[in-house]
């Protein structure tokens, strides 16, 4: 089974909705808006997000940075933790964006190939061939502008967003 992560842009009143109904501990059904932000604009990292992760913050771990944030949220889970969806307020998503537009994705990506493949292999990146580390930063680097302008875009409409990791 793989874990991809995907992310959508939400707006406030949603989430608030759906942050309401996990709240609700007299509610064992479903949330009836689980997959209403589906249909929202995402991002799909599919299984590069640990990648990224390491891209973005030289480490392996959640940090609670918002570099970190970014690919893990802030651990807050909607419903059950097992089902793999968290979620991001509108101020973590401003903080995020603030982040990634201060990074110079040459120098991460310089940080990253600075890395041997031994050190690489022990982390565990998941999804990662130590054969192939420059086409990973390579793609790392792409995602990173992806995400980069799917932040920014959330923030500069003051929307939350919700991480799916399935």
């Amino acid at each position: 089974m793989s874990i991809c992560v995907r992310y959508f842009r939400v707006p406030n009143d949603l989430l608030e909705e759906v942050i309401s109904e996990r709240d609700d501990d007299d509610c064992e059904d479903e949330p009836s808006t689980s997959s209403s932000y589906t249909a929202y604009p995402s991002l799909s990292l599919d299984k590069a997000w640990d990648m990224l992760h390491l891209f973005l913050t030289g480490a392996k771990e959640e940090t609670g940075e918002p570099l970190s944030k970014a690919i893990h949220g802030n651990g807050e889970a909607v419903g059950d933790e097992s089902d793999g969806v968290y979620y991001l307020l509108p101020a973590e998503v401003n903080e995020i964006a603030h982040a990634l537009k201060a990074q110079d994705p040459e120098a991460l990506a310089a940080r990253v190939l600075a890395m041997d493949a031994e050190e690489l292999d022990e982390l565990e990146i998941y999804s990662f061939d130590s054969d192939d580390v420059e086409s990973a930063v390579l793609e790392a680097r792409c995602n990173f502008d992806l995400t980069r302008e799917f932040y920014e875009s959330a923030a500069a409409a003051g929307e939350g967003v919700i991480l799916n990791v399935g």
